[in-house]
């Protein structure tokens, strides 16, 4: 993933803290302080003033950094009634505001600095995913991304398999070929999911053949005599139904047949399938954004 796609992956972040900094920035330079004032009862006059916002370039702060500014002030005075009767104390605080103080140079500053942090976080993820092999991609991979675009709502049943490379690609910076697929088959067959099992299937509602997650209990009662693949336990962790019987009964087999069907959408990194238009097209910035979201 590129630094643009990672920060587009960030977007609702960014939208959150640019507004609060637009907002600070905003009551400063037009002045909006959001004054309230509380009555004292007994002088009937106001004793406490408080700016939600700012109290301008005006106050006695000592520094003019937010948020390393004087936020209040307070002082006590006895209130004069009469030249004899100088009367009780009178307490009076001032309340600068949220934002006092803040203008161009913390908007900038603090701008710079988010951008440095997303800056690190993804060149260490992507110096981290050079160190790993590839043969060491997370286990149960295609189960984590399955379920929980499941539980957003965004599938009922499962992914394609361009799809899954598409996600290897654009998180884990695996390259859109065949060896990537040669990694995606290992993992799928590799993965030790406890109570889930993987299923290549054809799916009806898409028309498309997909990868999806069935129970173990499912999948002995419906798959049990159908093509199967174990892992390295010699326990079953992928199976193919018979609408997807032609893929191939090993695992060699599996590979080409799925490379052969679609070399054109991983080379071309056309991950996503449109069922009503019947076509795969490049993942948009919502699709890659959830990707790295759920993974």
């Amino acid at each position: 993933m590129t630094f643009t796609e990672f920060l587009k992956s960030k977007l609702n972040l960014i939208i959150v803290f640019t507004a609060i900094n637009s907002f600070a920035l905003f009551v400063n330079i037009f002045g909006i302080k959001g004054n309230v004032r509380e009555e004292d009862n007994y002088y009937k006059t106001f004793s406490k003033r408080i700016d939600l916002f700012t109290q301008g370039y005006d106050d006695e702060s000592t520094s003019k950094f937010w948020p390393f500014v004087d936020f209040k002030s307070s002082w006590s005075k006895w209130d004069d009634i009469s030249s004899y009767d100088k009367g009780p104390d009178k307490s009076s605080i001032k309340f600068y505001g949220l934002f006092n103080q803040y203008d161009y140079s913390e908007f900038l500053a603090y701008s710079l600095i988010l951008l440095l942090i997303f800056y690190f976080n993804w060149n260490r993820n992507k110096s981290g995913i050079k160190r790993v092999k590839k043969s060491k991609i997370m286990n149960a991979f295609a189960n984590t991304l399955i379920e929980k675009l499941k539980e957003k709502g965004v599938i009922t049943n499962g992914l394609t398999i361009p799809y899954l490379v598409g996600a290897l690609n654009v998180r884990f910076n695996f390259p859109s070929n065949k060896s990537t697929l040669i990694q995606l088959v290992d993992n799928l067959i590799n993965s030790t999911i406890d109570n889930n099992k993987l299923v290549l299937m054809f799916c009806g509602d898409i028309d498309e053949y997909v990868i999806s997650v069935e129970s173990e209990k499912f999948c002995e009662e419906n798959y049990s005599n159908e093509i199967s693949f174990r892992n390295a336990a010699n326990i079953k962790t992928l199976y193919i139904t018979d609408n997807a019987k032609n893929f191939g009964k090993t695992k060699e087999e599996l590979v080409e047949n799925l490379w052969i069907k679609y070399v054109d959408q991983i080379q071309n990194k056309l991950y996503s399938w449109k069922s009503l238009e019947h076509k795969y097209f490049s993942f948009d910035d919502i699709e890659i954004r959830r990707i790295w979201e759920v993974i």
